[in-house]
């Protein structure tokens, strides 16, 4: 299947990078024979590379990063081999090390990482055993560690952390006793706080934040 290539537009960056990358890339991802490979999820990394998600023919939907050039555009790691798409979603980035939810074909979807530093992409921890997946989502950098959900048609929709290891990644609040979903969504860092949106069997849905412990893990307030 022929190759074709698309210009990527350009990407709203910081405004201390937003020079560097003016006109960043003309024609550097080969796509899929419809001509579009849907580049998704730019995450600036290290000051100098731009991490994404795209699709070609060769190696499905798969994780991608970029310096600029065409030259410095390139697959990073066929997570899931061959035509198969491991489709990386939700793309953070701490220091040198990307975070994103993914599928390798064996283990479902979940939390796996790229280290720009030292070049290697792994699984950080298979939070939902064999096939079965946990959806990782709503992935936000806070105290140096990502924060995420898991989504509410599953037992273990709560809010989790990870240092990056397996052992560094635990559950921060569990669902609540009564069996009520907790179902954290829309998880943003402000000055040192971690707010987002909850479930429990008193308040129901309202406005939550937290210290990144459990038991700074607090309702704001039943605003209804």
């Amino acid at each position: 299947m022929a190759a074709v290539w698309v210009c990527m537009a350009v990407l709203i960056l910081p405004a201390s990078h937003a020079a560097d990358f003016t006109q960043l890339v003309k024609g550097a991802v080969p796509v899929m024979d419809n001509g579009n490979s849907n580049p998704q999820y730019f995450v600036y990394v290290n000051g100098a590379t731009i991490y994404f998600a795209a699709t070609t023919a060769e190696n499905g939907r798969e994780l991608w990063k970029t310096d600029g050039t065409q030259e410095g555009s390139a697959l990073v790691y066929d997570i899931n081999p061959g035509a198969n798409s491991s489709s990386p979603k939700y793309l953070v980035s701490h220091d040198q090390v990307v975070y994103f939810a993914a599928d390798d074909g064996v283990n479902g979807v979940e939390l796996w990482k790229s280290n720009e530093g030292d070049g290697l992409t792994t699984m950080v921890m298979d939070i939902k055993p064999g096939e079965l997946s946990s959806f990782p989502q709503a992935l936000t950098i806070f105290n140096d560690m990502v924060y995420f959900s898991i989504p509410e048609m599953y037992a273990t929709s709560n809010l989790w952390k990870s240092d990056g290891t397996n052992a560094g990644t635990v559950q921060v609040r569990a669902n609540n006793p009564t069996g009520v979903v907790f179902a954290p969504y829309f998880l943003t860092n402000l000055n040192g706080t971690l707010f987002f949106s909850a479930n429990d069997s008193v308040n129901r849905r309202e406005l939550w934040k937290s210290d990144g412990t459990t038991a700074g893990t607090t309702v704001v307030r039943d605003i209804r």
